[in-house]
Parts: C-alpha cells; structure tokens; sequence
C-alpha cells in the first residue's frame, strides 16, 4: 500500500487488527530537515509512521458484497453492485459508470480506493455503518 493512496476519512486496517478511520495526516521534521510522515486512526493517540512512501503494517479493507451494502449499493445481478449511480463488478474488481461496461471501467479492489474515486468522482464522501 502507498502512502499517497491515503486521505483523511479513509478506512484501513490498523496495527491493532481493527478497521478504523485516519484522522489525521500529518509529518514532523527532523533537524536536517527531513520530514517523516504519519497517520492517526480514530480513537487513538499514536501515529503510525510511514516509511518509504509506504505503509508498513497497515491493511487495506478487501471490497466484499457486505461493505458495498453497507456502504448503500444494491445488488443488481451476477455480483454487480448498484453504488450511487456508479456499477461495481465484485468479480473482476471493476468501477464503471452506469453507462459503460465493465471492460471500460477501473480496476478496483480496497475500500479506500473506492472512497477515493467516489469522492473524486462526486465531491461526496461514502456514507456506511459498521464496516466489520
């Protein structure tokens, strides 16, 4: 995973084992200048450090038919969701708008990258509850 992928309201898997919010992004700066980069997940004090423009320890969340549902898609057929206007084919992990095919669409298969596109896309966050 790359540190660049993540944002602010992105869920990931933390070191602690649970899925969880990043609240803050942020870096402190050493002596000579260098910056180091952190994350903060809700709920919590600690910063996890983010090395080498990735993230160590940390876990994307796999997309499955119970978090696009939580996240308010519908099942529409053959494992393709209905999100917001927008289709997700669970089984070739594909993102495309209602008016194209799944061939034309992006490759997708991690919670926060779908969060990130839908807001892209929307200008809108993902609302969801109790993602497991």
């Amino acid at each position: 995973m790359k540190a660049q992928e993540l944002r602010i309201g992105n869920y990931l898997k933390s070191l602690n084992g649970k899925n969880s919010i990043v609240t803050k992004i942020g870096y402190k700066e050493t002596k000579d200048y260098v910056k180091h980069y952190y994350i903060i997940f809700e709920g919590s004090n600690n910063g996890y450090f983010l090395n080498n423009h990735s993230v160590e320890l940390i876990t994307p969340i796999k997309l499955s038919s119970d978090i696009l549902i939580k996240l308010g898609a519908t099942y529409v057929f053959a494992n393709i969701f209905n999100l917001h206007g927008f289709m997700y084919d669970l089984n070739s992990n594909t993102f495309f708008s209602e008016n194209t095919s799944p061939n034309g669409g992006t490759y997708i298969c991690y919670l926060h990258n779908l969060q990130n596109i839908y807001f892209a896309l929307t200008n809108n966050e993902l609302n969801f509850k109790d993602i497991p």
